[in-house]
């Protein structure tokens, strides 16, 4: 059985009439296939789930739909229990005019890189094998598979391995994250007047339903659970590619603006309302100061922008002028050249933010950042600007509020005002924590319009954003930071980010006394001779404490790869073909002689004869003889009609179709004329009373089987009755 009576648009052909990239001959059809398509966004390949829409924080979205979202956060897996706690929590949403369907696919590495689950370092962590601990942070083979400790370090040094138990990551474990497959980023702000940023909401932590608390000071426990209290270490990192003005890199230049990237928040009541009141800033870039531009070689240095710059505000910011931003916390960072770190135009790189907060009256809150693999050095812009001190800029920055210090004079902005205030949300895409239509608390110096109206936009592409809770380690942000992006889910999981230190001496390399430090020359107006012999104070923490409550609360792959779904299949006639090899080309410019014949004469004959003496070599394609274009006519009719014959499940394919071609083409109707010349029928059978066998001895079952008191009658025969007559013709 099977559909014989559909249009069959491949009916002509001509063999050899094209040529594939590989030059091999091919069939030119006189038929289409046109599909009707639609790009559709899904979370993973597989495609098991709804057309994705990002939600806003505005909408109402039930249990079941935050789940399929992206926004429902990758720090989640069903291989652990460890992160059941952060399912569908801390969320993203998008803002403004953002929309999924500004999702790119990213092209990163050879072959391109895709987020799945691995198999690890041949099957173990890149720690498990080494003899030695040599970072100071746990990552010893002993912690790994259960072996003794080095010998030649003091057991003293690893204080405390509570938190690094002995065969704690003795198995690679594979994990797939929610959202996988190939990298998407997501646009921001390419026309002028898009107003796309994303907004996530931090409403769990390790230990609290409230957000980060960063800008409280650090206190800590001991006893059996060592541990931290009081206020959150936290870290973020985004994978970001700024666009540029110009489609020629060399013809960039920078145009002077605020460029924005991150910002950190909450939201407080007052008076009825939710205000806004921004906690910290991260700028992708930032312009120099008016007093720069006297002097040719700082405009030279700085003709890109100062690059990445950090800001933390209080309250008493939004009542200073520009001129005064030596009084608060704004801070320009440098390569350890002394170079701006400027990101790159049409590059992606990777930025990742550390904090610490303060440590109870000892140590001020400190700052460290990276680009990519580089960890930058970082300078408070009020002592960029004082030619009577050197440029002392830190690996570890701290946001000093003594009077003297790291700055050499009061530059510090009011953190006290901002205290008993946890950080809620986030915000991606711009600088500016306050929207456009809200009022703003705590505003950056920098702006002087008031309600918010400066939104320091991000113009470009970001990727991935993670977001950590803890200690994270010099050797954690090797492991976070990567050439493409990677499942950090699954490197934090199995150990490869650890968070914390076991060694003291590991933990004030990163973070206290035994920071590297810089003085730069070259990089503000005049190189002071004041001194500035402040050093980093130490850590504070103990080592257990530093490997307490650390997490991964958020990781969002903000775009979502686009696929091109065929949602409607039309065939029809090929016009190209019949241009090329049916239809002739069409006489021109007739007209034009019959006109020019109008003159001499009205009774003119209009018709033209041509009579043409030609020799023309015959190059006849394939098909062009009887007997090859009846072989490729039996052909087309067997590709089309092959899967639209159905059989019984002891027959072959090949039969049914063999079958099909009998009465036309074996020989049939087509070669049974050939041979005699005239149009010859081809008789069927097509056992319309059901009582004949459709193969040898097939089984049959007579009908009108009441008449029979013994049951069913059953026959059967080695041929049709018409064929072989039966004595029995039942």
């Amino acid at each position: 059985s099977g559909e014989f009576q559909g249009p069959n648009y491949n009916i002509f052909s001509v063999e050899g009439a094209s040529y594939d990239v590989h030059s091999n001959k091919e069939t030119r059809y006189s038929g289409t296939t046109r599909y009707t398509t639609e790009k559709k966004f899904f979370i993973n390949p597989s495609q098991n789930t709804a057309n994705f829409e990002y939600p806003r924080r505005s909408d109402s979205y039930v249990d079941s739909v935050i789940s399929l979202g992206l926004y429902g956060n990758n720090a989640v897996t069903t291989t652990s229990d460890e992160y059941v706690r952060y399912k569908r929590q801390n969320p993203i949403y998008i803002g403004g005019t953002q929309t999924v369907e500004n999702s790119l696919p990213v092209v990163l590495g050879n072959p391109a890189t895709v987020i799945s689950s691995t198999s690890g370092l041949n099957n173990g962590t890149t720690w498990a094998k080494k003899s030695s601990d040599d970072s100071g942070t746990g990552r010893h083979r002993y912690f790994a598979n259960g072996r003794e400790l080095d010998s030649s370090v003091p057991e003293s040094e690893y204080i405390g391995v509570k938190y690094r138990e002995p065969d704690s990551h003795p198995q690679w474990n594979p994990i797939m994250p929610y959202s996988n497959g190939p990298l998407t980023s997501l646009s921001f702000n390419r026309d002028v007047t898009d107003t796309d940023f994303m907004e996530g909401v931090i409403n769990r932590t390790v230990d609290t339903e409230k957000g980060l608390e960063f800008l409280k000071s650090l206190t800590q426990v001991g006893g059996d659970t060592p541990e931290y209290q009081s206020a959150t270490p936290f870290a973020f990192s985004v994978w970001v590619k700024p666009d540029g003005n110009s489609e020629c890199k060399e013809d960039e230049t920078y145009d002077g603006k605020i460029k924005g990237l991150a910002t950190f928040g909450t939201y407080v009541d007052y008076d009825g309302r939710k205000i806004p009141m921004e906690h910290l800033a991260v700028y992708s870039n930032f312009p120099m100061p008016e007093s720069f531009k006297s002097d040719p070689a700082l405009v030279e240095k700085y003709k890109n922008g100062m690059g990445l710059t950090l800001y933390l505000p209080s309250i008493n910011d939004a009542k200073k002028d520009i001129s005064l931003v030596d009084g608060v916390n704004l801070f320009h960072f440098f390569d350890k050249n002394g170079n701006p770190a400027v990101l790159d135009k049409g590059s992606w790189k990777q930025v990742v933010v550390r904090v610490l907060p303060a440590f109870e009256s000892s140590s001020p809150m400190k700052i460290k950042v990276n680009l990519g693999f580089e960890e930058l050095y970082g300078i408070h812009r009020g002592l960029l600007m004082d030619n009577n001190y050197v440029n002392k800029a830190y690996e570890c920055v701290p946001v000093e509020q003594g009077t003297t210090g790291a700055w050499a004079a009061a530059r510090y902005g009011n953190l006290v005002a901002n205290k008993s205030l946890s950080t809620t949300m986030f915000k991606l895409g711009k600088s500016r924590f306050a929207n456009p239509d809200e009022m703003l608390i705590g505003g950056p110096v920098h702006n002087l319009e008031s309600n918010g109206k400066s939104q320091y936009y991000f113009k470009g592409e970001m990727m991935e954003f993670s977001l950590w809770q803890g200690v994270l380690s010099d050797k954690d942000v090797r492991q976070l930071v990567r050439v493409v992006p990677s499942n950090i889910l699954e490197s934090h999981l199995n150990g490869e980010i650890l968070g914390g230190y076991l060694k003291q001496s590991a933990a004030e390399y990163d973070w206290g006394n035994q920071v590297t430090e810089k003085i730069f020359t070259g990089i503000g107006p005049g190189d002071g001779a004041g001194a500035i012999t402040y050093t980093v104070p130490s850590i504070g923490l103990s080592m257990a404490s530093t490997r307490s409550k650390f997490a991964l609360l958020a990781w969002h792959r903000l775009g979502i790869y686009p696929a091109i779904v065929d949602i409607k299949k039309c065939e029809d006639w090929d016009d190209n073909f019949f241009d090329s090899y049916v239809h002739t080309d069409p006489v021109r410019f007739y007209d034009n002689i019959v006109e020019d014949h109008d003159a001499v004469t009205d009774t003119a004959v209009k018709r033209i004869r041509l009579k043409v003496n030609a020799l023309k070599k015959l190059i006849p394609y394939r098909g062009f003889y009887p007997q090859d274009r009846t072989l490729q006519l039996a052909k087309l009719f067997s590709d089309k009609m092959s899967n639209s014959i159905d059989e019984l499940d002891d027959i072959h394919h090949e039969q049914s179709l063999q079958a099909a071609l009998q009465p036309f083409f074996a020989p049939g109707i087509l070669y049974n004329s050939i041979k005699a010349g005239v149009a010859v029928d081809w008789p069927a059978f097509t056992n319309e009373s059901g009582l004949e066998p459709t193969k040898v001895l097939e089984n049959i079952t007579l009908p009108h089987e009441e008449d029979f008191s013994d049951g069913p009658i059953v026959k059967t025969s080695v041929a049709p009755n018409w064929y072989v007559k039966r004595r029995d013709e039942y």
